[in-house]
């Protein structure tokens, strides 16, 4: 019972072959972790890169298309304080009932957006409007003041219905007058502007407060004609609601991480099974020669020549030469 403890269990050449799977599966889960750690810092830069650079030509085609609205508001309002029949109603007004007012109507809507005008004279006084809403008081003092240079023709204030417009004064000056016979105050309503769910427009200051990140919502500022251009309005865009973002990208990166280490289990596993072929035998034969004594059996010998044998073939060939002492040994003892 003594020679069996010194017996070669079975399976030490699987437990190498584990050893070897395991020390490859260490060195393929850092090399993934490594290189997959690296590809998922460039994909995200390259898809937070091209999602930004979406969000911005988004913000771009939201501007222009404001900037197309609302400039030809301003420019329409610009062409009626040089226009004939204006002149003609602020020297007389007594006929305005006649032609201003329904001149007036037909500029309810430009661009398919409400406009509010009121036509006023010198002082600020309302000569006549087109009948979209009545001119709030507060707007005759601030026309008072534009007339008189201490504020500028436009900026945006409260509507009657609490929602923000744009108000603004087409000065009527004339070569012979250097000071405003009259004016056109108007005002766009800022909630008819189409902008969509995505888009939020802005004015001065106006959430410069906010931090919000750039991934998420980007500005783009208004290019228009004056007097609009002083207002700073800018369009804010958030990112789409359905866009694939690059969160996704992170579990996708740990699942082939995963599979690549469990394809480096197998394949080492395999390998290592492989590669242990021959101690395994060389286990066995050894094992049967301490369970029974010297046998005729020898172990098999990779490769036939010095170089073509490798560190197993040469073990086997060196127990072999051992056992065929042993026996010439054992032969001669029992001669």
């Amino acid at each position: 019972m003594a020679a069996d403890a010194g017996v070669p269990g079975p399976g030490g050449g699987s437990r190498l072959a584990l050893r070897f799977a395991a020390a490859s599966v260490m060195l393929a889960a850092a090399i993934t972790a490594v290189l997959g750690a690296a590809a998922y810092q460039l994909a995200h830069r390259q898809l937070a890169a091209t999602h930004d650079a979406q969000l911005r030509a988004d913000a771009t085609l939201f501007a222009e298309h404001l900037e197309g609205i609302l400039d030809p508001i301003s420019g329409t309002m610009a062409a009626l304080a040089q226009n004939s029949m204006i002149a003609t109603a602020l020297v007389d007004s007594a006929g305005k009932e006649t032609y201003i007012i329904p001149f007036l109507q037909g500029f309810r809507q430009i661009n398919g957006v409400p406009v509010s005008v009121a036509f006023t004279d010198f002082e600020g006084a309302p000569i006549a409007t087109n009948g979209v809403a009545p001119v709030p008081p507060g707007d005759i003092a601030w026309l008072r003041e534009v007339m008189e240079g201490r504020r500028p023709p436009a900026d945006v204030v409260a509507g009657p219905d609490g929602r923000r417009d744009i108000r603004a004064a087409a000065l009527i000056i004339y070569s012979r007058t250097r000071t405003p016979e009259g004016a056109l105050l108007y005002r766009v309503p800022l909630s008819a502007l189409p902008l969509g769910d995505r888009a939020t427009l802005l004015h001065g200051a106006e959430g410069a407060g906010g931090a919000v990140p750039e991934a998420d919502s980007v500005e783009a500022a208004l290019e228009l004609d004056p007097p609009l251009d002083g207002l700073g309005l800018r369009v804010r865009v958030g990112a789409r609601q359905d866009a694939g973002g690059p969160g996704w990208m992170l579990p996708a990166f740990l699942a082939g991480g995963l599979l690549v280490v469990a394809l480096a289990a197998a394949l080492s596993y395999a390998m290592g099974r492989y590669l242990t072929r021959s101690l395994r035998e060389l286990e066995t034969l050894a094992g049967t020669v301490i369970r029974k004594g010297l046998v005729d059996s020898r172990a098999r010998v990779a490769g036939r020549d010095a170089a073509g044998r490798d560190e197993a073939g040469r073990l086997a060939a060196a127990f072999n030469v051992m056992l065929d002492r042993l026996s010439e040994a054992d032969a001669e003892l029992r001669a």
